[in-house]
């Protein structure tokens, strides 16, 4: 028969481990509604299929250097890292939380992630960029691009296109955040 004592320090343990929780979930939120205000983008994760867009499209290509603009959770990066051992992929992040938790991805030779303002980076060393932006930072971003990048970069981005780019390629959908569009400078 188990003791009252035994119980009551299991209550105990329980009732710190679910503070500790609600905690680090009030925290979590509070992290994500403040980057939000800053960035004015909500951290929402590229969906698998664009994974498989992305490869029928054919641009990415061995030797090229992919930056992520806005990486998230690292989760796209790494699928992506592991299908192409030979293309280097670099995650720009600004989020601490989404950061550190892209870290946990950091484990493929070809993959690195940074807590680090994309506006604030040099793209010229890039062959590619994929962009998972709404339309006001994807236009912000635009003269930046086209200053910076290399001469052919491509520039992939997620479900929303560019207003004064015509892309060389696109896969549209009719499902919400799953249409691909490839522009070429």
């Amino acid at each position: 028969m188990i003791s009252e004592k035994f119980l009551l320090i299991i209550l105990f343990v329980f009732q710190i481990v679910f503070l500790i929780f609600c905690l680090f979930l009030i925290i979590f939120l509070i992290m994500l509604i403040f980057y939000l205000r800053k960035t004015g983008v909500p951290f929402v994760k590229s969906e698998k299929n664009i994974l498989e867009k992305i490869k029928k499209l054919d641009v990415l290509k061995d030797g090229m250097v992919v930056a992520d603009l806005g990486s998230g959770d690292g989760s796209f990066l790494y699928f992506l890292a592991k299908d192409y051992p030979h293309i280097q992929f670099v995650g720009y992040e600004i989020n601490p939380i989404l950061y550190r938790f892209s870290k946990i991805f950091q484990q493929l030779p070809n993959l690195k992630f940074y807590r680090q303002d994309f506006f604030k980076i040099d793209l010229s060393q890039f062959d590619c960029l994929y962009l998972f932006l709404y339309p006001s930072i994807l236009e912000k971003i635009l003269p930046k691009i086209q200053k910076e990048a290399k001469k052919n970069c491509y520039i992939i981005t997620n479900s929303f296109n560019f207003e004064k780019l015509e892309p060389v390629k696109k896969i549209i959908s009719s499902r919400p955040l799953s249409s691909v569009y490839i522009y070429q400078l």
